[in-house]
């Protein structure tokens, strides 16, 4: 029996969803001094603005829309829908036509010349609307002050005289960011600011992170952002996991990383170069004072290509974690010679000391190189 209540209803209030009303602009005619009728002329591309009506107060500019079930109003100074667009403007079409769609209520428009005379307002009505007070009043043979009570699943809202019902979209997090990073070893992060979105406003949320800085943070509504009060740094490779776990309809978790590795080189200079090297920003300084640039975070791996360099009598270098690696020449697939690397240590620009190797090639190079880990 309950099931059949609901659904009669669902068949009851469905016609009541709100639905946008189309409103165009009539052309009449008024009645000379002597009696005659006197046509009123359409204005061509006249420029038409439409306002709402408050207790006689016309003065705010009207919600509009493109078409009849459109929840998204026309820019303000732009609510004018020719008929057969959905295109906001906010001038009449070359035979003087202007109009848009409405909420049902109390409205007024002017008509502004291409010479800056400006008629009006002359005010209309939507819908039937009236008083242009919000809310449901009345419900089939119901009267009075009445309540919309929606089942699981559903979402019952009203705005002027309708009645929307839709189903619920299931709870989820939209996006999770803020939180995340690429990270030289030693850098370190300060108080990060962590935001989110959500599909609805969750009923509670949290921010945990796996080194327990300043964790858990309990967000507050509507739980789209949160302060991590605290720093993160390592001086070791690592990763740290920071989540957020959101309850609405139901519980959902997000994940954002902040990772720290050490920085890899590569460059051209002269032959010659020593254990001694030198962290210059995001460079490597040789002892032959050559800089050979970053080449990204991260342990280099087999198959990674290390920089594009062009060579006139000179040596490439690599600067990198692993002692045993051979190249190949990516633009040719041809084999690099490299002298067996030299153990630099380095100290990095935020001061940690990381074990690395220095390879320079064989010869002196001419042309264009593109080192390749070949294992």
């Amino acid at each position: 029996m309950k099931k059949i209540l609901t659904l009669l209803a669902l068949l009851i209030a469905l016609p009541l969803c709100a639905q946008n009303v189309r409103y165009d602009i009539p052309f009449a005619s008024t009645t000379g001094g002597s009696g005659q009728q006197l046509p009123v002329y359409a204005l061509p591309y006249a420029g038409v603005s439409f306002f709402s009506c408050t207790a006689g107060n016309c003065s705010t500019p009207a919600n509009t829309y493109n078409s009849v079930s459109s929840t998204s109003p026309c820019p303000t100074g732009s609510n004018v829908v020719l008929q057969g667009s959905a295109s906001c403007t906010n001038q009449a079409d070359a035979q003087g036509n202007a109009g848009a769609w409405f909420l049902p209520g109390q409205y007024a428009y002017t008509l502004r010349t291409q010479s800056g005379a400006t008629y009006g307002p002359f005010n209309f009505s939507v819908g039937g609307g009236g008083s242009g007070s919000s809310g449901v009043s009345s419900l089939n043979t119901l009267t009075g002050a009445l309540s919309i009570l929606c089942g699981t699943g559903l979402t019952c809202t009203t705005a002027g005289s309708s009645i929307t019902i839709s189903t619920t979209a299931a709870f989820a997090i939209n996006s999770f960011t803020g939180c995340n990073g690429s990270l030289e070893l030693g850098a370190s992060v300060t108080n990060p600011t962590c935001s989110a979105l959500y599909t609805a406003t969750p009923a509670s949320a949290t921010i945990t992170n796996t080194d327990n800085v300043d964790s858990p943070l309990a967000l507050t509504t509507p739980f789209t952002s949160g302060t991590i009060v605290g720093t993160f740094t390592h001086s070791a490779i690592h990763t740290t996991t920071v989540t957020l776990t959101a309850v609405g309809s139901s519980t959902q978790t997000a994940n954002q990383t902040y990772t720290w590795n050490p920085r890899i080189f590569g460059g051209v200079g002269a032959a010659g170069a020593t254990s001694t090297v030198t962290a210059t920003g995001t460079s490597a300084l040789l002892s032959t004072s050559n800089v050979i640039a970053s080449a990204g975070l991260g342990v280099e791996q087999v198959g990674q290509i290390i920089g594009s360099y062009t060579t006139s009598s000179q040596v490439i270098y690599l600067l990198l974690t692993g002692s045993t690696h051979t190249m190949v020449d990516n633009n040719t697939g041809f084999p690099m010679a490299f002298n067996a690397p030299t153990t630099v240590t380095f100290v990095n620009v935020n001061g940690v000391t990381v074990t690395m190797y220095l390879y320079q090639t064989t010869n002196l190079l001419f042309g264009m190189y593109s080192p390749r880990i070949a294992s």
